[in-house]
Protein backbone atom coordinates (compact mmCIF):
# COMPACT_ATOMS: atom_id res chain seq x y z
CA UNK A 1 0.00 0.00 0.00
CA UNK A 2 2.79 2.44 0.93
CA UNK A 3 4.72 1.58 -2.22
CA UNK A 4 1.67 2.13 -4.41
CA UNK A 5 1.11 5.55 -2.90
CA UNK A 6 4.76 6.48 -3.39
CA UNK A 7 4.56 5.38 -7.04
CA UNK A 8 1.56 7.67 -7.47
CA UNK A 9 3.35 10.55 -5.71
CA UNK A 10 6.50 10.02 -7.81
CA UNK A 11 4.38 10.08 -10.95
CA UNK A 12 2.58 13.33 -10.13
CA UNK A 13 5.67 15.09 -8.81
CA UNK A 14 7.42 14.23 -12.05
CA UNK A 15 4.56 15.50 -14.18
CA UNK A 16 4.20 18.69 -12.13
CA UNK A 17 7.88 19.58 -12.49
CA UNK A 18 8.46 18.12 -15.97
CA UNK A 19 8.43 21.28 -18.11
CA UNK A 20 10.30 23.35 -15.50
CA UNK A 21 13.07 20.77 -15.11
CA UNK A 22 13.53 20.39 -18.86
CA UNK A 23 13.81 24.17 -19.27
CA UNK A 24 16.10 24.66 -16.27
CA UNK A 25 18.33 21.72 -17.19
CA UNK A 26 18.65 22.65 -20.86
CA UNK A 27 19.50 26.26 -20.05
CA UNK A 28 21.83 25.16 -17.25
CA UNK A 29 23.79 22.98 -19.67
CA UNK A 30 24.35 26.07 -21.80
CA UNK A 31 25.18 28.36 -18.85
CA UNK A 32 27.98 26.05 -17.74
CA UNK A 33 29.86 27.66 -20.66
CA UNK A 34 28.50 31.15 -20.03
CA UNK A 35 31.72 33.17 -20.33
CA UNK A 36 32.98 31.35 -23.42
CA UNK A 37 29.63 31.58 -25.24
CA UNK A 38 29.06 35.20 -24.22
CA UNK A 39 32.43 36.23 -25.65
CA UNK A 40 31.62 34.32 -28.86
CA UNK A 41 28.14 35.84 -29.26
CA UNK A 42 29.06 39.42 -28.29
CA UNK A 43 32.79 39.90 -29.04
CA UNK A 44 32.25 43.60 -29.78
CA UNK A 45 31.31 44.06 -26.11
CA UNK A 46 33.61 41.69 -24.28
CA UNK A 47 36.87 41.74 -26.25
CA UNK A 48 39.27 44.66 -26.52
CA UNK A 49 41.32 45.53 -29.61
CA UNK A 50 44.69 43.80 -29.88
CA UNK A 51 46.43 47.17 -29.56
CA UNK A 52 45.14 47.56 -25.98
CA UNK A 53 46.62 44.37 -24.57
CA UNK A 54 50.13 45.81 -24.07
CA UNK A 55 48.88 48.99 -22.38
CA UNK A 56 48.69 49.43 -18.61
CA UNK A 57 45.12 49.58 -17.23
CA UNK A 58 43.71 52.91 -16.09
CA UNK A 59 42.92 53.74 -12.46
CA UNK A 60 39.61 52.05 -11.48
CA UNK A 61 38.06 55.26 -10.14
CA UNK A 62 38.90 57.07 -13.40
CA UNK A 63 37.15 54.36 -15.41
CA UNK A 64 34.08 54.84 -13.21
CA UNK A 65 34.19 58.60 -13.84
CA UNK A 66 34.14 57.93 -17.60
CA UNK A 67 31.08 55.69 -17.26
CA UNK A 68 29.30 58.21 -15.01
CA UNK A 69 29.94 60.98 -17.52
CA UNK A 70 28.58 58.85 -20.37
CA UNK A 71 25.46 57.80 -18.43
CA UNK A 72 24.56 60.74 -16.18
CA UNK A 73 21.00 59.45 -15.75
CA UNK A 74 22.21 56.21 -14.12
CA UNK A 75 23.69 55.18 -10.77
CA UNK A 76 27.09 53.48 -10.74
CA UNK A 77 27.36 51.82 -7.33
CA UNK A 78 30.24 49.44 -7.97
CA UNK A 79 33.63 49.20 -9.61
CA UNK A 80 34.75 45.82 -11.00
CA UNK A 81 38.45 45.46 -10.14
CA UNK A 82 39.48 42.21 -11.83
CA UNK A 83 41.44 42.67 -15.05
CA UNK A 84 41.91 40.04 -17.76
CA UNK A 85 44.10 40.65 -20.81
CA UNK A 86 42.10 41.20 -23.97
CA UNK A 87 38.79 41.64 -22.10
CA UNK A 88 36.69 44.67 -21.32
CA UNK A 89 35.39 45.58 -17.88
CA UNK A 90 31.60 45.46 -17.35
CA UNK A 91 30.29 48.29 -15.17
CA UNK A 92 26.77 47.91 -13.74
CA UNK A 93 24.68 51.04 -14.26
CA UNK A 94 21.22 51.22 -12.68
CA UNK A 95 18.67 53.19 -14.67
CA UNK A 96 15.26 54.41 -13.58
CA UNK A 97 12.79 53.20 -16.18
CA UNK A 98 9.31 54.80 -16.10
CA UNK A 99 7.84 51.60 -17.51
CA UNK A 100 9.41 49.34 -14.86
CA UNK A 101 8.62 48.94 -11.18
CA UNK A 102 12.31 48.59 -10.31
CA UNK A 103 15.58 50.02 -11.69
CA UNK A 104 16.91 48.45 -14.88
CA UNK A 105 20.44 47.05 -14.98
CA UNK A 106 22.55 48.29 -17.88
CA UNK A 107 25.93 46.63 -18.46
CA UNK A 108 28.48 49.10 -19.84
CA UNK A 109 31.62 47.60 -21.36
CA UNK A 110 34.79 49.70 -21.25
CA UNK A 111 38.34 49.06 -22.38
CA UNK A 112 40.37 49.27 -19.12
CA UNK A 113 43.49 50.42 -20.97
CA UNK A 114 42.06 53.21 -23.14
CA UNK A 115 38.81 54.11 -21.36
CA UNK A 116 36.86 53.61 -24.59
CA UNK A 117 33.26 52.49 -24.02
CA UNK A 118 32.66 49.68 -26.52
CA UNK A 119 28.92 49.33 -25.97
CA UNK A 120 26.20 48.40 -23.52
CA UNK A 121 23.22 46.08 -23.08
CA UNK A 122 20.11 46.05 -20.92
CA UNK A 123 20.94 42.91 -18.99
CA UNK A 124 18.51 40.08 -19.70
CA UNK A 125 16.24 42.10 -22.00
CA UNK A 126 15.00 39.76 -24.78
CA UNK A 127 14.42 42.73 -27.10
CA UNK A 128 18.05 43.87 -26.94
CA UNK A 129 19.34 41.62 -29.70
CA UNK A 130 21.76 38.72 -29.96
CA UNK A 131 24.32 40.40 -27.73
CA UNK A 132 21.94 39.75 -24.83
CA UNK A 133 21.44 36.04 -25.57
CA UNK A 134 23.38 34.67 -22.57
CA UNK A 135 21.82 37.08 -20.03
CA UNK A 136 18.36 36.13 -21.36
CA UNK A 137 19.18 32.44 -20.97
CA UNK A 138 20.42 33.20 -17.46
CA UNK A 139 17.12 34.91 -16.59
CA UNK A 140 15.18 31.98 -18.04
CA UNK A 141 17.21 29.59 -15.93
CA UNK A 142 16.90 31.53 -12.67
CA UNK A 143 13.49 33.21 -12.87
CA UNK A 144 11.61 32.17 -16.02
CA UNK A 145 11.90 35.85 -17.09
CA UNK A 146 9.34 36.57 -14.36
CA UNK A 147 11.40 38.21 -11.60
CA UNK A 148 10.85 37.23 -7.98
CA UNK A 149 7.68 35.30 -8.85
CA UNK A 150 9.60 33.10 -11.26
CA UNK A 151 12.36 32.58 -8.70
CA UNK A 152 9.78 31.43 -6.15
CA UNK A 153 8.17 29.03 -8.64
CA UNK A 154 11.54 27.48 -9.50
CA UNK A 155 12.35 27.26 -5.79
CA UNK A 156 9.19 25.24 -5.18
CA UNK A 157 10.03 23.06 -8.19
CA UNK A 158 13.53 22.48 -6.78
CA UNK A 159 12.05 21.53 -3.40
CA UNK A 160 9.68 19.03 -5.04
CA UNK A 161 12.59 17.68 -7.09
CA UNK A 162 14.62 17.18 -3.91
CA UNK A 163 11.76 15.22 -2.34
CA UNK A 164 11.32 13.20 -5.53
CA UNK A 165 15.00 12.21 -5.50
CA UNK A 166 14.38 10.28 -2.27
CA UNK A 167 11.09 8.80 -3.46
CA UNK A 168 12.62 7.71 -6.76
CA UNK A 169 15.57 6.06 -5.01
CA UNK A 170 13.22 4.18 -2.66
CA UNK A 171 11.16 2.90 -5.58
CA UNK A 172 14.23 1.24 -7.09
CA UNK A 173 14.47 -0.98 -4.02
CA UNK A 174 13.13 -4.47 -4.76
CA UNK A 175 9.66 -5.24 -3.52
CA UNK A 176 9.10 -8.01 -1.03
CA UNK A 177 10.32 -11.24 -2.58
CA UNK A 178 7.70 -13.70 -3.73
CA UNK A 179 7.76 -17.22 -2.33
CA UNK A 180 10.57 -19.05 -4.05
CA UNK A 181 9.95 -22.31 -5.87
CA UNK A 182 10.71 -25.50 -4.07
CA UNK A 183 14.40 -26.26 -4.23
CA UNK A 184 15.29 -22.93 -5.91
CA UNK A 185 17.91 -20.67 -4.34
CA UNK A 186 16.64 -17.48 -2.72
CA UNK A 187 18.11 -14.27 -4.14
CA UNK A 188 19.38 -11.78 -1.61
CA UNK A 189 17.95 -8.26 -1.41
CA UNK A 190 21.17 -6.81 -2.86
CA UNK A 191 21.17 -9.29 -5.70
CA UNK A 192 17.65 -8.28 -6.65
CA UNK A 193 18.47 -4.56 -6.32
CA UNK A 194 21.50 -4.96 -8.59
CA UNK A 195 19.18 -5.31 -11.56
CA UNK A 196 17.98 -1.75 -11.08
CA UNK A 197 21.49 -0.45 -11.80
CA UNK A 198 21.80 -2.21 -15.14
CA UNK A 199 20.72 -1.48 -18.70
CA UNK A 200 19.33 -4.38 -20.67
CA UNK A 201 21.34 -3.74 -23.82
CA UNK A 202 19.04 -5.89 -25.95
CA UNK A 203 16.00 -3.88 -24.90
CA UNK A 204 14.20 -1.49 -27.18
CA UNK A 205 11.46 1.08 -26.88
CA UNK A 206 9.65 1.21 -23.56
CA UNK A 207 11.96 -1.24 -21.73
CA UNK A 208 15.06 0.70 -22.75
CA UNK A 209 13.44 3.95 -21.65
CA UNK A 210 12.50 2.42 -18.30
CA UNK A 211 16.05 1.15 -17.75
CA UNK A 212 17.53 4.54 -18.68
CA UNK A 213 15.19 6.29 -16.26
CA UNK A 214 15.93 3.98 -13.36
CA UNK A 215 19.63 3.23 -13.84
CA UNK A 216 20.80 6.76 -14.68
CA UNK A 217 18.86 8.07 -11.69
CA UNK A 218 20.68 5.62 -9.43
CA UNK A 219 24.18 6.04 -10.82
CA UNK A 220 23.97 9.83 -10.64
CA UNK A 221 21.71 10.08 -7.59
CA UNK A 222 24.13 12.04 -5.38
CA UNK A 223 24.83 14.55 -8.15
CA UNK A 224 21.13 14.95 -8.95
CA UNK A 225 20.30 15.50 -5.28
CA UNK A 226 23.08 18.08 -5.01
CA UNK A 227 21.78 19.91 -8.06
CA UNK A 228 18.22 19.89 -6.71
CA UNK A 229 19.13 21.04 -3.20
CA UNK A 230 21.50 23.76 -4.44
CA UNK A 231 18.61 25.05 -6.57
CA UNK A 232 16.63 25.39 -3.35
CA UNK A 233 19.57 27.37 -1.90
CA UNK A 234 19.44 29.80 -4.81
CA UNK A 235 15.69 30.24 -5.15
CA UNK A 236 14.12 29.36 -1.81
CA UNK A 237 16.54 30.40 0.96
CA UNK A 238 13.66 30.69 3.44
CA UNK A 239 13.47 26.88 3.33
CA UNK A 240 17.12 26.07 2.66
CA UNK A 241 18.67 27.99 5.56
CA UNK A 242 16.49 26.56 8.38
CA UNK A 243 16.93 23.00 7.09
CA UNK A 244 20.71 23.35 6.79
CA UNK A 245 20.78 25.07 10.17
CA UNK A 246 19.58 21.87 11.82
CA UNK A 247 22.95 20.25 11.09
CA UNK A 248 25.38 23.11 10.39
CA UNK A 249 25.98 26.53 11.91
CA UNK A 250 25.45 29.56 9.65
CA UNK A 251 26.31 33.18 10.18
CA UNK A 252 23.54 35.74 9.61
CA UNK A 253 23.45 37.88 6.50
CA UNK A 254 26.14 40.43 7.35
CA UNK A 255 25.05 42.99 4.78
CA UNK A 256 21.49 43.02 6.11
CA UNK A 257 22.69 43.28 9.70
CA UNK A 258 24.96 46.20 8.84
CA UNK A 259 22.12 48.01 7.08
CA UNK A 260 20.01 47.71 10.21
CA UNK A 261 22.81 49.19 12.33
CA UNK A 262 23.72 51.99 9.91
CA UNK A 263 25.07 55.17 11.50
CA UNK A 264 22.80 57.46 9.49
CA UNK A 265 25.68 59.61 8.24
CA UNK A 266 25.26 61.06 4.75
CA UNK A 267 28.87 62.04 4.11
CA UNK A 268 30.98 59.59 2.10
CA UNK A 269 34.60 59.39 1.00
CA UNK A 270 35.22 59.29 -2.73
CA UNK A 271 35.87 56.07 -4.64
CA UNK A 272 39.64 56.45 -4.82
CA UNK A 273 39.85 56.99 -1.06
CA UNK A 274 37.49 54.05 -0.51
CA UNK A 275 39.65 51.73 -2.60
CA UNK A 276 42.74 52.74 -0.62
CA UNK A 277 40.90 52.20 2.67
CA UNK A 278 39.54 48.84 1.54
CA UNK A 279 43.00 47.65 0.60
CA UNK A 280 44.31 48.66 4.02
CA UNK A 281 41.56 46.80 5.86
CA UNK A 282 42.00 43.74 3.66
CA UNK A 283 45.79 43.71 4.16
CA UNK A 284 45.34 43.85 7.95
CA UNK A 285 42.66 41.16 7.96
CA UNK A 286 44.53 38.75 5.70
CA UNK A 287 47.68 39.17 7.77
CA UNK A 288 45.80 38.42 10.99
CA UNK A 289 44.14 35.35 9.49
CA UNK A 290 47.21 34.31 7.49
CA UNK A 291 45.46 34.44 4.12
CA UNK A 292 46.86 35.22 0.70
CA UNK A 293 45.23 37.59 -1.80
CA UNK A 294 44.95 36.10 -5.28
CA UNK A 295 43.40 39.16 -6.92
CA UNK A 296 41.02 42.08 -6.49
CA UNK A 297 37.41 41.57 -7.46
CA UNK A 298 34.97 44.34 -6.50
CA UNK A 299 34.38 47.63 -4.71
CA UNK A 300 30.72 48.40 -4.05
CA UNK A 301 28.81 51.13 -2.24
CA UNK A 302 25.56 50.58 -0.32
CA UNK A 303 23.82 53.97 0.00
CA UNK A 304 21.20 52.56 2.40
CA UNK A 305 23.87 51.84 4.99
CA UNK A 306 26.50 54.36 3.78
CA UNK A 307 28.84 51.41 3.57
CA UNK A 308 31.61 50.27 1.22
CA UNK A 309 32.34 46.59 0.52
CA UNK A 310 35.77 45.69 -0.80
CA UNK A 311 36.05 42.16 -2.19
CA UNK A 312 39.04 40.07 -3.22
CA UNK A 313 39.66 36.52 -4.26
CA UNK A 314 41.76 35.02 -1.46
CA UNK A 315 43.26 31.64 -0.67
CA UNK A 316 40.01 30.91 1.21
CA UNK A 317 38.03 31.24 -2.04
CA UNK A 318 37.21 28.21 -4.14
CA UNK A 319 35.70 29.76 -7.28
CA UNK A 320 37.97 30.24 -10.26
CA UNK A 321 36.94 33.71 -11.39
CA UNK A 322 35.10 35.50 -8.58
CA UNK A 323 35.96 36.38 -5.00
CA UNK A 324 33.90 36.14 -1.83
CA UNK A 325 36.33 37.50 0.75
CA UNK A 326 34.82 40.79 1.97
CA UNK A 327 35.63 43.67 4.29
CA UNK A 328 32.89 46.19 5.07
CA UNK A 329 33.76 49.70 6.24
CA UNK A 330 31.94 52.94 6.97
CA UNK A 331 31.87 55.31 4.02
CA UNK A 332 32.09 58.37 6.29
CA UNK A 333 34.96 57.59 8.67
CA UNK A 334 36.44 54.45 7.05
CA UNK A 335 36.09 52.33 10.19
CA UNK A 336 35.93 48.57 9.69
CA UNK A 337 32.38 47.30 10.22
CA UNK A 338 32.67 43.62 9.39
CA UNK A 339 34.57 40.78 7.72
CA UNK A 340 33.16 37.84 5.79
CA UNK A 341 35.17 34.81 4.64
CA UNK A 342 33.95 32.33 2.02
CA UNK A 343 35.26 29.16 3.69
CA UNK A 344 37.01 28.04 6.84
CA UNK A 345 34.82 30.06 9.19
CA UNK A 346 31.28 28.73 9.62
CA UNK A 347 30.60 25.18 8.43
CA UNK A 348 27.17 25.95 6.98
CA UNK A 349 28.49 28.81 4.86
CA UNK A 350 31.38 26.70 3.62
CA UNK A 351 29.01 23.88 2.64
CA UNK A 352 26.68 26.29 0.85
CA UNK A 353 29.53 27.87 -1.12
CA UNK A 354 30.76 24.46 -2.26
CA UNK A 355 27.24 23.35 -3.18
CA UNK A 356 26.40 26.47 -5.17
CA UNK A 357 29.83 26.66 -6.81
CA UNK A 358 29.52 23.10 -8.09
CA UNK A 359 26.03 23.92 -9.36
CA UNK A 360 27.44 26.87 -11.33
CA UNK A 361 30.54 24.99 -12.57
CA UNK A 362 32.52 27.86 -11.02
CA UNK A 363 35.68 25.87 -10.24
CA UNK A 364 38.03 23.29 -11.75
CA UNK A 365 37.68 24.69 -15.26
CA UNK A 366 36.32 22.83 -18.28
CA UNK A 367 36.11 19.33 -16.70
CA UNK A 368 33.41 20.51 -14.27
CA UNK A 369 31.75 22.61 -16.97
CA UNK A 370 31.48 19.49 -19.12
CA UNK A 371 30.20 17.42 -16.19
CA UNK A 372 27.49 19.98 -15.35
CA UNK A 373 26.43 20.12 -19.01
CA UNK A 374 26.15 16.34 -19.18
CA UNK A 375 24.22 16.26 -15.90
CA UNK A 376 21.75 18.77 -17.35
CA UNK A 377 21.24 16.52 -20.36
CA UNK A 378 20.71 13.56 -18.02
CA UNK A 379 17.95 15.46 -16.19
CA UNK A 380 16.26 16.13 -19.54
CA UNK A 381 16.52 12.40 -20.37
CA UNK A 382 15.09 11.46 -16.96
CA UNK A 383 12.20 13.86 -17.45
CA UNK A 384 11.39 12.66 -20.97
CA UNK A 385 11.69 8.94 -20.13
CA UNK A 386 9.55 9.50 -17.03
CA UNK A 387 6.86 11.06 -19.20
CA UNK A 388 7.10 8.14 -21.68
CA UNK A 389 6.71 5.63 -18.83
CA UNK A 390 3.66 7.50 -17.49
CA UNK A 391 2.10 7.74 -20.96
CA UNK A 392 2.62 4.02 -21.67
CA UNK A 393 1.09 2.99 -18.36
CA UNK A 394 -1.79 5.42 -18.83
CA UNK A 395 -2.53 3.94 -22.25
CA UNK A 396 -2.44 0.45 -20.74
CA UNK A 397 -4.93 1.45 -18.05
CA UNK A 398 -7.36 3.03 -20.52
CA UNK A 399 -7.26 0.14 -23.01
CA UNK A 400 -7.45 -2.71 -20.48
CA UNK A 401 -11.29 -2.74 -20.11
CA UNK A 402 -11.76 -2.80 -23.91
CA UNK A 403 -9.69 -6.00 -24.26
CA UNK A 404 -11.01 -7.57 -21.10
CA UNK A 405 -14.68 -7.60 -22.22
CA UNK A 406 -14.33 -10.15 -25.10
CA UNK A 407 -12.30 -12.47 -22.89
CA UNK A 408 -14.94 -12.34 -20.21
CA UNK A 409 -17.68 -13.22 -22.70
CA UNK A 410 -15.62 -16.08 -24.11
CA UNK A 411 -15.14 -17.49 -20.64
CA UNK A 412 -18.90 -17.79 -20.24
Amino acid sequence: MVRARLVLLHRWLGLATLAFLILASATGSILAWHDELDAWVAPELLRTPATSVALAPMVPAVLRDIVVAAYPQGRVLAIPLARHPGKTVAFPVWLTDPGSASPVLLEVFIDPATGLIQGDRRWGDPTDGLKNLLPVIHRLHTSLLAGSTGEWVLGVVALLWTLDCFIGAFLTFPARAAKRRAGGPAKSWLARWRAAWALRVSSRGYKLGFDLHRASGLWLWVLLLGMAWSSVAFNLPAVYRPVMGVWLDQQPDLRRALRQSASGSKTSMDWEQALTQGRRHMATMTEEKQLGIVGEHWLAFDPRANLYRYTVRSTQDIRDKTGSTHVFFDAADGKLRGVQLPTGGVAGDTATLWLTSLHMAALWGWPLQLAVSILGIVVVVLSVTGWIIWRRKRQARTTRPVHAAPRAQAAR
